[in-house]
């Protein structure tokens, strides 16, 4: 996998996304696809950014993409790294979409949004290191 290490800082979005966008342009996927993961991806990073680091300005994310073939499947595999605070996104309960917006509490959305638009998630903490793996098929 082609990987990409950045300083987990909002102005470093831009660069993650030329990294993605650099990727998915050499993949064969649908204009449809790419926006899912631009998406997800920028809604991760944009979520390390925020909560990983609280007292270390410099922690880094390194993100990771590559094709891979599962049971004849072609799908896309993106990770993203972080060395910051244990927090595992499966573990955040569904929004309940049952009750008024205001009356819900901040949070949550996002996770929800980037598991409906990935084929599949996953997480490990694993040495110190938080993993999110996304993959979707192409």
């Amino acid at each position: 996998m082609n990987s990409k290490t950045v300083t987990a800082k909002i102005e470093n979005l831009s660069e993650v996304m030329d990294y993605i966008d650099g990727f998915l342009f050499d993949s064969v996927c649908s204009e449809k696809i790419k926006d899912q993961i631009r998406v997800s991806v920028e809604e991760l990073f944009t979520n390390i950014v925020s909560y990983a680091y609280p007292n270390e300005p410099s922690g880094k994310v390194v993100i990771s993409c590559g094709i891979l073939v599962e049971s004849g499947t072609r799908m896309l595999q993106i990770s993203l790294k972080d060395w910051g605070i244990p927090y595992n996104p499966l573990e955040q309960p569904e929004p309940n979409f049952d009750i008024p917006f205001e009356d819900r509490g901040i949070g949550g959305l996002g996770i929800y949004m980037v598991r409906q638009l990935m084929d599949q998630m996953d997480y490990c903490f694993s040495d110190g290191c938080n993993q999110v793996l996304l993959k979707k098929i192409l």
